[in-house]
């Protein structure tokens, strides 16, 4: 859940007094996003800790020199003034500051808007309003508040909008609450783009309790790769068509005249942004490339801001030109990033450049290639999944959902099997045969769990992570327990630093419980009216965890797990199972790999054939 602010204006002790309130009451929140003015005008650039992550976007009034991204207390976050970033690991955001022109609208959003793959927006953030946006709907009534939203609104900011295509829109400035109709967003081939947008203005914060000048909306959202289809494709009553499709000056927001305003009215339907035509540049392919290199090979250690002056060092000491921005993807044994510039012509020069460069960080050498091929993987762009309409069990051997081919054993009371779209090749589950709702009531899948470790222990000296989520049951029914079972070739410091990190930017806590070699029942049922994630470390050596991590009573995310090994294992681009879905014949191909991996160390197969221990 996402908490939307209008205008702080400086008044942050009210603000953050009243967010705590709702977080008792209806957290927990993820995070509190503010629009509009963020400080006020009486030079108090202090502002306490949040009760929520807290991100603003528009600085004026506060520090001078204000780095994108940096945190400027504990809990607060600056976004930065133009642009596009992904918080809280998954969820995008715009942004679009007070007076910002057009030509950065284009550079910030614009390059981003063309990657291949990209979706859209979760939200985006502006302090005014956008020019157009009350076209098609009843706006008289906001006269009487003072307000005309013919004669108010920015290009930059409608420019913004129609780029990114946001799933909510808010904005702030005007001191009132206006929750447009929703409005139709561009058609695109991508399956998992969302259909419509919303338009939410809110009242500057802290100052009223009138309902017209709401300034806090609270939204249930899922980021755009775990958002349903039904959700992303839902269409409410009284949606309208875009309402920047027939404002007079939405050719100007493009710069153009006379045969471009022909061209944006002819395209009304898709609300496509006209081109310019070019001459093909000599520097492109037929893999059609973007204006983005890959680079590989990085350090752990790294950061965006030391990445970006490096290259563009190395770049300009070679005549070429340095990238407008980088993305990086961090895992705890190395990093890859992405480098975006303005066009393939200047991509192809900087290349080069960098290639001859002897570019290194500590005798890394980084490799740098063209990504167009590797940035579909980047978080910002997500591959299409269909909905999984299955309403049987996956997990019940006798349920016709149940894939059986995956199957790799099976014991008195439980069945180790390989997941759908699994992380890597040793990724398992251990499932209890009967429908139940945890795996502490089932004594085969501890035994499964030690077996496993030792088998990796012996074949790659890796830890085994052994995690499982448990949610009380639904409508939907009970829950069939299961336990992820993944290798990790890393010490198990990076792991425990790991899921306590991940654990705060979810807004919960994992308590690590101290277990000896003596306790051999610290696998244990609880309270099942309760939710709980825990986790456990094995090395393979002992019986009991080098290390458990427990949260009792808090929502954690259904990807939680899964999301931080992706990182760790260094492939965020494997968070969601359905990008790593294989065909049948690859998941039986791999089952039978594992089963002969597995079977000297397979407990129910070595007590059911003794004479092969002689």
């Amino acid at each position: 859940k996402i908490l939307f602010c209008g205008d702080v204006n400086g008044r942050f002790e009210a603000v953050f007094k009243r967010v705590g309130k709702i977080e008792e009451t209806n957290g927990p929140f993820s995070a509190l996003l503010c629009c509009g003015r963020f400080y006020g005008t009486d030079n108090n650039n202090n502002p306490p800790s949040p009760p929520v992550p807290t991100y603003f976007m528009d600085n004026r009034g506060g520090l001078k020199d204000l780095q994108e991204g940096t945190e400027v207390v504990p809990g607060i976050h600056y976004l930065g003034q133009c642009g596009i970033q992904t918080i809280l690991n998954t969820f995008t955001v715009a942004y679009c500051g007070s007076g910002v022109p057009i030509a950065q609208v284009e550079k910030k959003i614009g390059i981003a808007s063309k990657r291949i793959g990209f979706l859209g927006v979760d939200a985006l953030l502006t302090s005014e309003w956008p020019r157009g946006i009350e076209a098609q709907v009843d706006t008289t009534w906001l006269q009487e508040y003072g307000v005309l939203p013919h004669a108010i609104g920015g290009r930059a900011e409608a420019l913004a909008a129609i780029l990114c295509r946001p799933r909510y829109h808010i904005a702030g400035t005007h001191n009132i609450f206006w929750a447009r109709l929703p409005y139709l967003l561009p058609n695109t081939h991508e399956n998992r783009a969302a259909k419509c947008a919303r338009f939410v203005a809110l009242a500057h914060a802290a100052k009223s309790k009138e309902k017209m000048r709401k300034w806090l909306h609270a939204v249930d959202i899922d980021s755009l790769p775990f958002a349903s289809l039904q959700v992303l494709h839902a269409i409410p009553p009284g949606t309208t068509e875009s309402p920047y499709l027939e404002h007079d000056q939405i050719s100007a927001i493009f710069g153009e005249e006379g045969e471009q305003k022909k061209i944006v009215r002819e395209n009304t339907t898709t609300c496509s942004v006209p081109k310019k035509k070019r001459k093909k540049d000599d520097s492109t392919d037929k893999e059609e490339r973007i204006p983005t290199l890959f680079v590989g090979g990085l350090p752990p250690y790294i950061n965006e801001e030391k990445l970006l002056q490096a290259l563009t060092a190395a770049a300009e000491a070679n005549d070429a030109l340095p990238p407008n921005s980088v993305r990086l993807h961090n895992g705890i044994k190395g990093a890859y990033g992405f480098a975006d510039f303005d066009s393939i012509k200047i991509a192809a020069t900087t290349l080069s450049a960098l290639r001859s460069s002897g570019l290194d960080f500590d005798g890394r050498k980084p490799t740098f290639d063209w990504g167009h091929h590797l940035s579909n993987n980047s978080t910002l762009s997500f591959k299409r999944y269909p909905e999984d309409n299955r309403s049987e069990c996956w997990f019940c051997l006798a349920s016709p959902s149940c894939e059986t081919h995956l199957v790799a054993s099976v014991g008195d009371s439980a069945y180790l099997a390989m997941p759908k779209g699994p992380l890597l090749a040793e990724h398992a589950l251990v499932i209890p045969v009967d429908h139940v709702a945890q795996t502490a009531a089932c004594p085969d899948v501890l035994i499964y769990v030690q077996a496993l470790a030792r088998c990796h222990a012996a074949h790659s000296k890796k830890l085994t992570v052994a995690f499982e989520r448990y949610a009380p049951a639904t409508k939907k029914g009970v829950y069939h327990a299961h336990m992820h079972l993944i290798p990790v070739l890393t010490n198990l410091q990076h792991v425990i630093d790991a899921f306590k990190t991940q654990a705060t930017h979810f807004r919960f806590q994992l308590s690590s419980q101290i277990i000896t070699n003596e306790q051999k029942q610290f696998h244990t049922q609880l309270p099942e009216d309760v939710p709980f994630f825990r986790l456990y470390v094995f090395d393979g050596q002992s019986e009991t965890p080098r290390a458990s991590l427990m949260n009792i009573g808090d929502k954690v995310p259904l990807h939680f797990g899964r999301q931080v090994l992706a990182h760790i294992l260094n492939t965020p681009d494997k968070i969601h199972w359905k990008a790593c879905e294989l065909s049948q014949q690859e998941e039986l191909s791999l089952c039978i790999r594992f089963k002969n991996t597995f079977a000297p160390f397979d407990p129910f197969v070595v007590a059911s054939a003794p004479a092969a221990s002689s």
